[in-house]
């Protein structure tokens, strides 16, 4: 393959939309991980914060949910990993004619 036809295949304006949507993804994929692991640390600053008697039930419900958000988050960020990766992989496969 020759550096124009690969230079004329990549900037088709249906790969152009192939590569903004895996870069997108990409993008809020970052943004999840960022949200899952603030949730994180917010459920292990629960542990500092003193115990009262009797023990509050909020203070154990709390981070549970916490942490079940952030399985939930982490679950949608791989999607959006392998989502993204597999746009990425149909535009390499494309242009290079693999």
């Amino acid at each position: 393959m020759s550096k124009e036809g690969i230079l004329n295949k990549q900037n088709e304006e249906r790969l152009l939309k192939i590569q903004y949507a895996s870069r997108r993804h990409y993008n809020e994929a970052e943004f999840t991980n960022c949200v899952c692991w603030a949730l994180c640390a917010i459920s292990a600053s629960f542990a500092l914060v003193p115990n009262p008697e009797p023990v509050k039930l909020w203070l154990l419900v709390i981070p549970v949910l916490l942490e079940v958000a952030a399985f939930v988050s982490n679950i949608v960020m791989n999607n959006k990993v392998e989502k993204a990766s597999s746009f990425r992989g149909y535009f390499d496969a494309y242009v290079l004619s693999i």
